[in-house]
């Protein structure tokens, strides 16, 4: 059962409750009130009659013959209905509208104390019966005077009085119970929506915030820490997340790296091992030794180069390595450029360049010559054949800024995962490299105080964007 499901139940249980035991309390105390006002009245007659009947009955009264007369008398002065009984209970007279009781025990009450009152109501009726007992002087026996009171109407007048408070009490708790019930589900609804938000977590994993008008009481206090606590628990979800799809793709380029290292260190040496056999089993061959060597020089040479780009991409020694000093890197960019333009044309690209002159960095000249190789040679062997590279080179504030932008044959959804250290695109033209050179080219713009970013400019232009501190502004870079 819900809580303010329960709520409520508690909240009608209690009613009914209150309002049970206020319409006994009333009853009991208007009971008491009429009662009492009832004894006083009657007590009031019964002297009024015992001081007429001493006046004009007890001594002009000798038998029973005339209690007419005192009946009559009675009922005239009282304007109360009245009778008159033998001592044995035997009504001897009754005026007009003299109700009979059906049971007259207040006549042996009367014989004993004097005087008895009874009060008999059946729910819409109240009759009183006042009955004393008067000795005849000149007689041993006596009589039994009985006046009737209707007291209905007031009776009646009660009961509606006594209706009408528990009915205003019934309302007064109703719009109490409507306030209290309404206020508590105010006040329970950013429960309610915690509830919700836990729910909506464990079914379908997604936090949702609990929204409240106040957050200055207790309720409102404790949803702005689960909010934060949901966002904290969120965030870190999502580092999570991004760490193991990271990961994964880490370990996925690790594997294609080291099977591409494999193949790539393989080759050489294979063919370097075939040349060496080739030698050794005829040692007399010149021709075949010349070749061979030569064979072997450039295989050589291949195997350095690989090998040299994997010790490029430690990051612990980079700044070691470094020798610092003035570079003029405008002249470095463009001397660069035209030395791998050569290169460019062999697969129809063409560079377009736009170089600010006297731009001037402090750097180690050949890690810069270097990142410019490894982005105009990544520019060459992943653009398209047919369409140009943009190289360019200005000011911007405190930094050098070079963008380099060719084309591309499809969108790359993350140009920024090209700079993983396992991560290679697909090349139109050729597979001579393991893939480090963008991630070596990052390690040389940040050992420079420098950045290195990669975006899409649209579907098929992409631009690397580096940023290098002036000369000037070198030492506060660092």
């Amino acid at each position: 059962m819900k809580l303010r499901t329960k709520l409520i139940w508690y909240f009608v249980i209690f009613s009914v409750f209150i309002i049970v035991m206020l319409y006994f309390l009333t009853s009991f105390a208007i009971g008491d009130m009429n009662e009492n006002d009832i004894v006083g009245e009657q007590q009031q007659i019964k002297e009024y009659c015992e001081i007429l009947l001493n006046r004009q009955l007890i001594y002009g009264v000798d038998s029973l013959s005339d209690v007419s007369y005192i009946a009559d008398e009675l009922h005239t002065i009282l304007t109360r209905p009245t009778a008159v009984y033998s001592e044995d209970g035997q009504m001897l007279y009754a005026t007009v509208g003299f109700l009979s009781p059906k049971r007259s025990l207040e006549l042996n009450a009367a014989r004993e104390n004097g005087a008895a009152l009874s009060i008999v109501s059946d729910g819409n009726e109240m009759d009183v019966y006042l009955s004393f007992y008067v000795p005849l002087m000149l007689s041993e026996n006596g009589i039994f005077v009985r006046v009737y009171s209707d007291y209905t109407s007031e009776y009646m007048r009660t009961m509606d009085v006594q209706t009408r408070i528990t009915i205003g009490s019934a309302i007064c708790i109703f719009i109490l119970f409507v306030i209290i019930i309404v206020t508590v589900l105010r006040a329970l609804m950013p429960v309610r929506k915690l509830t919700y938000a836990v729910n909506d977590y464990l079914e379908k994993g997604v936090f949702t915030p609990v929204e409240t008008k106040t957050k200055k009481d207790e309720i409102g206090i404790f949803a702005s820490g689960f909010n934060r606590m949901t966002r904290t628990i969120s965030d870190q979800l999502l580092a999570i997340t991004n760490e193991k799809t990271a990961l994964a793709e880490a370990l996925r380029y690790r594997k294609a790296f080291y099977d591409k290292v494999t193949h790539e260190l393989k080759t050489p040496i294979t063919i370097i091992s075939g040349y060496a056999d080739l030698m050794k089993n005829d040692p007399d061959n010149k021709e075949l030794a010349s070749g061979a060597l030569n064979n072997i020089e450039k295989e050589t040479e291949r195997l350095h180069a690989y090998v040299t780009e994997i010790l490029d991409a430690s990051k612990q020694t980079m700044r070691e390595r470094m020798n610092l000093e003035d570079v003029d890197l405008s002249a470095l960019t463009r001397r660069i450029a035209e030395s791998m333009a050569v290169r460019a044309r062999r697969y129809d690209v063409d560079f377009h360049l736009s170089i600010e002159a006297d731009l001037h960095i402090k750097a180690d000249a050949e890690k810069i010559r270097q990142m410019l190789v490894n982005l105009l040679d990544n520019a060459i062997k992943y653009g398209l054949s047919g369409f140009p590279v943009n190289i360019s080179l200005q000011k911007e504030g405190v930094s050098a800024l070079i963008r380099i932008v060719n084309f591309v044959e499809d969108k790359i959804e993350d140009p920024e995962s090209l700079f993983m250290p396992y991560m290679q695109a697909s090349s139109e033209h050729e597979s001579g490299s393991v893939g480090l050179g963008l991630p070596i080219s990052r390690e040389i713009a940040l050992a420079h105080s420098g950045s290195i970013h990669a975006e899409m400019r649209n579907d098929r232009q992409i631009e690397f964007a580096v940023k290098l501190p002036l000369l000037r502004y070198a030492d506060e870079a660092e």
